[in-house]
């Protein structure tokens, strides 16, 4: 059978590849298991539930929820088997993007799993009366219930509600904060979805033998589009409803691919480093040594030797040990939401833990290109070859190699819900989607440089991408995150937020009385360290690049405090904002 809707998917498992394990998620601290039988049956079964609300094709069904499930997909995939629209919505959403979204998009139905966001969309204006709860939640209209007066005798009608779905059909709205300005409904049919996971399935290992792990937000179409590619190739899904016991649950699970962000990567790499202090120092220095090898690639025969030499060593000392952490079967993980740190990816692939990153967006459903797993299908630095069926192109910017990346293919989206003058504006007249992102090619590989409205060009008429200056920054051990400020100003500087497990170690070896980030910042000792960091940062950087000034901050940004998207992509104008009297300081 071919699929051509996502509803089909689970049918396409089912005939070739029906499994006993497919969908596992915790419940009461123990694992549940659904076969792909035992899936269908819940998914009809919700369907004909969902009928006798007398909903219609077309209708808004909403999903709020703090992390992924086998139910989140019994719904989703329901839903869209009657032609209903499934919307995804982040809880990481302030309560006024909550508010935005409800008016705009006039739910008949939501979904969720907690009393208190069940509490927080109420709060939003939307009716208490059209939730249905399928979790936690007992407040609420259950879902077991509308599942029981599903009436068998519409088992007809609702084949040929199904029948009637076109792949060029909508199949969800998806709302993406991003950094600036309201959130924006982004509509994807089947077809855009579908077609990026048939380019996709040919390029992944993953096969029904496998177990994969999935923590990330489902709100998210990477993660969702990445969820409908396991059930096509029929992998075992196992779903992480807390990601601070990643760790402890893929040590038992243990699973050979996961998907993940750069800064859960990054927080492991640190971890590491603060442990290899705690080495005799011998082995601290050998270590240390090990680890630049894989940090860094040696074209110099002699260093090539001596690093193969190294990072033996490390294989036996640390390298083994830490495939162990991720469960010691690993075979990939696969990366995207964010840029990922290169000197990162690459020490992890030398430790036998492949990183492959990508590059999409929700508008494009979302992979445009990402990293290969066959023999030189990956360059560190790079997202990766644009996958089949999509083209890109740059759009130079005065002549340069560098300039907006341009999307065209079956996985564009069909237009932003209720903004057709938004829509208009992103599509120039040959049909290519203006994505907003600066990037450039070479030898078939795809480089992003930064956002097009984030580039700061000079009175000298050099493009400054600060992002390149950003992660530059925060490959130093000492900085943990780090924001570039240069517009319609005389230089740049930067608001810098120290690795504070770094800082305390740093201030214990020179004799520094710890007390607190917030004091410790002030230190004139401290602040003497930092400025020493950033000009050893500067000799890498090319003159019009280098930070003349910057500012140490004691708390560290999220999502929560809002300095970041859901997507974990930075909220500059935010941060802009809220630093002013700093960043005025620094001029």
């Amino acid at each position: 059978m071919n699929f051509t809707r996502l509803f089909d998917l689970i049918y396409f498992q089912k005939e070739r590849f029906a499994g006993t394990k497919c969908f596992n998620q915790r419940v009461l601290g123990r694992w549940e298991s659904r076969s792909t039988d035992q899936f269908v049956n819940q998914v009809e079964k919700l369907s004909l539930g969902l009928l006798n609300l007398n909903v219609s094709k077309g209708d808004k069904i909403g999903i709020f929820t703090s992390h992924g499930s086998t139910d989140w997909f019994v719904i989703d995939i329901a839903a869209m088997k009657l032609g209903l629209v499934t919307v995804p919505i982040n809880p990481n959403y302030t309560q006024d993007e909550l508010h935005y979204i409800i008016n705009e998009i006039n739910l008949s139905y939501c979904f969720t799993n907690e009393d208190l966001l069940a509490e927080r969309i109420h709060k939003a204006g939307f009716d208490k009366d059209r939730l249905i709860s399928f979790g936690d939640s007992i407040r609420h209209e259950s879902w077991n219930r509308i599942i029981k007066n599903g009436d068998v005798g519409q088992v007809n009608n609702l084949k040929a509600i199904s029948d009637s779905i076109k792949p060029e059909d909508i199949a969800t709205i998806i709302y993406t904060s991003g950094s600036t300005g309201q959130p924006k409904g982004v509509m994807l049919s089947h077809l855009n979805i579908v077609s990026n996971i048939k380019s996709i399935i040919p390029l992944l290992p993953v096969n029904y033998r496998h177990k994969v792990a999935s923590y990330l937000p489902l709100s998210h179409i990477f993660e969702r589009m990445v969820i409908y590619t396991y059930i096509t190739v029929g992998a075992n899904i196992y779903f992480i409803q807390n990601p601070k016991e990643i760790l402890k649950i893929v040590q038992d699970v243990k699973p050979d691919y996961i998907t993940s962000v750069p800064r859960i990567l990054e927080k492991i790499h640190n971890e590491i480093n603060q442990r290899i202090k705690k080495k005799p120092k011998p082995v601290r220095a050998l270590v240390r040594y090990a680890i630049k090898a894989g940090e860094k690639e040696s074209k110099n025969i002699w260093n090539k030797f001596t690093n193969s030499l190294a990072l033996t060593f490390m294989d036996f000392m640390v390298y083994r040990r830490w495939r162990k952490v991720l469960g010691g079967r690993i075979k990939g993980i696969i990366v995207g939401a964010a840029a990922m740190p290169k000197h990162i990816a690459r020490l992890y692939s030398v430790a036998g833990i492949p990183i492959k990153e990508g590059y999409g967006l929700t508008e494009t459903s979302p992979v445009v290109s990402f990293n290969r797993f066959e023999p030189g299908g990956t360059r560190f630095g790079s997202v990766g070859i644009p996958i089949p069926g999509v083209q890109v192109k740059i759009d130079s910017l005065d002549g340069e190699k560098v300039g907006e990346v341009l999307v065209k293919g079956a996985n564009v989206m069909m237009g932003y819900y209720k903004n057709p003058a938004l829509t208009k504006t992103k599509f120039d007249q040959d049909g290519w989607f203006h994505t907003g992102d600066i990037g450039y090619m070479k030898d078939r590989f795809l480089y992003i440089s930064d956002r097009k409205k984030n580039i700061i060009k000079t009175s000298a008429g050099q493009y400054i991408f600060p992002q390149k200056i950003e992660d530059a920054m925060r490959a130093h051990e000492a900085i943990d995150q780090c924001m570039v400020i240069g517009f319609q100003r005389p230089f740049l500087s930067a608001l810098v937020i120290p690795d504070f497990t770094h800082l305390k170690a740093w201030c214990k070896s020179k004799g520094i009385h710890w007390t607190a980030e917030l004091y410790m910042i002030e230190n004139d000792r401290v602040k003497e360290y930092y400025d020493q960091v950033v000009t050893e940062v500067n000799k890498g950087l090319k003159t019009y690049e280098r930070v003349r000034g910057f500012r140490l901050l004691a708390e560290e940004w999220s999502i929560e405090t809002e300095e970041y998207t859901p997507t974990l992509k930075f909220r500059r104008k935010v941060i802009l904002e809220k630093y002013k009297k700093v960043i005025d300081s620094l001029y």
